[in-house]
This record gives C-alpha cells, structure tokens and sequence, in this order.
C-alpha cells in the first residue's frame, strides 16, 4: 500500500469527506460545529485517493487533534496511526508540549482502543464545554429557587452531586467533603 500523508487545504471536499465517514455520536457537537475550517487539516492518500483526513489547531504549547477520519472502506489499515503519528510529529518539531485528542468519543471501542494503541490516555471523561462569550438570556427561575456560586458549606451535597453526575464515567472517582 502507497500512502502519503500530506497538508490540504479545508474546503468543500474535507467537509463532504468527515460528514461521509465520520462515526456517529451523540456526545459530539453537530459537525458544522465541530469541523473548524482554520485549522490546520492533513490527508492521507493511499494509491493516490483521498483515504483519510485530520485536523490540528494550536493553543500555545498545546496541539488539539479536532478530526481524525478514515474512509470507512480503509479502516485498520493504518491510515489513522500515520496520521496522527504525522500530526505528533509535527507538533514536537513546532515546540509543542502535549497533544490531546477533543471530537473523539472514547465510548465507541473503536476510537478508545485507536487512541490508546497510539500511547493517549483518557485524562477525564471526555466531555468539554467551550463557552461562547455572547450576552445570556436572563435566567427565569421558580418561586424559591435562586442562582450562586459556590460557598463554604457546600462540601457535602457538592460532593453526592460530582460522585452521581460521573458515576457511569471512565474517571469515576470518590469525591469527598
């Protein structure tokens, strides 16, 4: 198998490319949401057809792999590891000091298992919220009820709710008071 991993440009291609092969999950954003077209996206070419594409963006010193997207007909052949091994090796030669993999849903045994043959551990249980800096809408709350933030004397209830909302997670972990 010829394969050349090599920089492309994002455009209409990548996009149809993800939307055809990515895996389906309802942990990840929708993928017009998710698909970011600044950054950085490799392609894999085996034979000379477009086999696999991957995206990078760079925050400081840290390398966020967005995609990693193999053609479903040229799965565990190897083309994700070249990738992502490409984009490691990159990112080092850039100064980079981590890489961390976001848009992968490490419930699906397939991705979880891909990232863990490649030396990634799972660090928390996957999920991030990225806060979009625009004006909220005021909050409407029942008789009663009323929004703060955390304040001594919270340790307690804090504590059941972080061990009950991470209780079927990966990191499950006994948080105390």
């Amino acid at each position: 198998m010829d394969l050349e991993v090599t920089a492309i440009p994002y455009g209409d291609p990548v996009l149809a490319f993800v939307r055809d092969n990515s895996s389906r999950s309802d942990l990840l954003p929708p993928l017009g949401e998710r698909v970011d077209p600044e950054s950085r996206w490799y392609g894999a070419k085996k034979d000379g057809v477009l086999a696999g594409v991957a995206s990078v963006s760079s925050v400081e010193k840290l390398a966020r792999v967005g995609e990693i997207c193999v053609d479903r007909g040229c799965r565990r052949r190897g083309i994700g590891r070249a990738m992502l091994q490409r984009i490691v090796d990159d990112s080092r030669s850039e100064g980079m000091t981590r890489v961390v993999l976001t848009d992968v849903d490490l419930r699906l045994e397939e991705s979880k298992g891909f990232a863990e043959a490649m030396g990634f551990r799972l660090e928390r249980d996957g999920i991030r919220m990225e806060w979009d800096p625009r004006p909220l809408p005021p909050a409407e709350l029942p008789d009663g009820y009323e929004l703060r933030t955390y304040r001594e004397g919270d340790e307690i209830a804090w504590s059941r709710c972080i061990n009950r909302a991470y209780s079927t997670t990966p990191n499950n972990t006994d948080y105390t008071p």
